[in-house]
């Protein structure tokens, strides 16, 4: 008999989209899996398979069904005793408020190798953070060849500084420093010398203002000033672009927000707005290049990436640690630093001239995102 992995849908299309994805990669490793929506009651078939010791061990994402409950009075984790695995798509600081009550049989997995340290100190409450790097998908589309393309370069990605509205807080509860002075030298500082994390930033400026926090003290106010992260990371795509449209290069965006930029209506610009994840990947197929930058993860990678190479488009991303161990020679991306925007139009557009090289890049790419970094590829250690 095949053990079972329980997954959880009701977190919204993208977590959804994920599940259903998750749900086939842990079939290609030879397991079956049961999706359970979160606002259901669970039917006590679910409780027969995991007391039968059929189900494996759960799967939640950023927390949805982390706290579901087959009684209505504790998690099913600390009612059954099942491993759980959580898997964060995000920083572990926007979710500063679940931390405190976490099942003893969990493992955290994240997506940067920064956020284990983080969560370590953070959040000690968590025993065991694996590294798990995020993964692609590949469309069922026949793959253009890279010249036959209609779009040159593309970027799927929200604007981030347009969603962060709704994560700033009431700075006037603040008493222990001045808290507008203090946004505006973080985010100040995050723009002038990207290579920070937020994290590190903030805690920089307190120990030069000479404010003395605790660990907990000083990881309450990250999660309260995590919204200048957002700014920052808009400002630099922001950036990217432009830098991509004044070098007379077309773009098209997926993504919310960007009719509120100075440059919406440059006639390089094609906006589609908000798609749903399926139409991501259907547009990489029609891309020659596929633009990414991270979400201020400074040691992991993004999921644009390897749905890039799998779409068999020539991928150009902000560089990590972790990105220039996986390509070292650059045969399967092109990489670029935020300090470094300048001169990036120029170079991608050189490569793109030179179809032999854009094509190997991509081919190259392709069949290493094939071999390492599909979703299946990612759950086989933990299928095993």
């Amino acid at each position: 008999m095949k053990k079972k992995v329980l997954l959880f849908t009701g977190g919204g299309r993208l977590l959804d989209f994920y599940s259903e994805i998750f749900a086939f990669s842990f079939r290609q490793n030879g397991l079956d899996t049961i999706l359970q929506d979160v606002y259901e009651k669970p039917g006590p078939e679910l409780l027969g398979s995991i007391l039968k010791g059929e189900v494996a061990f759960g799967l939640c994402q950023n927390f949805l069904g982390l706290r579901y409950s087959l009684d209505g009075k504790c998690s099913l984790w600390e009612q059954t005793g099942l491993r759980v695995f959580l898997l964060l798509f995000d920083h572990p600081f926007h979710f500063d408020r679940e931390w405190k009550e976490v099942p003893d049989t969990l493992t955290v997995l994240v997506m940067d190798r920064g956020h284990i340290p983080y969560i370590r100190r953070f959040y000690p409450t968590v025993t065991d953070v694996v590294f798990l790097p995020h993964a692609g998908i590949e469309a069922l589309l026949p793959h253009s060849p890279l010249e036959n393309r209609d779009i040159t370069i593309l970027y799927a990605g929200n604007l981030s500084r347009i969603e962060a509205q709704g994560l700033i807080p009431d700075l006037s509860s603040v008493t222990s420093y001045d808290a507008l002075r203090a946004c505006r030298e973080i985010l100040s500082r995050l723009t002038e010398e990207p290579k920070y994390t937020t994290e590190e930033t903030i805690e920089r400026y307190f120990k030069e203002q000479s404010i003395d926090f605790s660990d907990e003290e000083l990881g309450k106010e990250i999660a309260r000033l995590r919204f200048l992260e957002s700014f920052a990371v808009s400002y630099f795509r922001e950036l990217a672009i432009a830098r991509f449209l004044e070098a007379g290069m077309d773009v098209t965006i997926l993504g919310r927000g960007w009719e509120e930029t100075p440059f919406c209506a440059h006639p390089k610009l094609t906006l589609l707005g908000a798609v749903d994840p399926e139409e991501v990947l259907q547009f990489m197929n029609r891309a020659k290049c596929v633009f990414s930058t991270q979400t201020w993860f400074k040691d992991g990678g993004h999921d644009r990436i390897f749905n890039g190479q799998l779409a068999k488009s020539m991928v150009v991303t902000e560089e990590t640690p972790y990105l220039r161990e996986r390509f070292p020679e650059e045969k399967e991306v092109l990489f670029f630093s935020l300090e470094e925007l300048t001169g990036l139009p120029q170079r991608v557009e050189e490569v793109l001239s030179d179809t032999e090289k854009a094509r190997a890049i991509a081919s190259c790419g392709f069949e290493s995102a094939l071999q390492n970094d599909t979703w299946a590829s990612r759950f086989k250690g933990l299928a095993g």
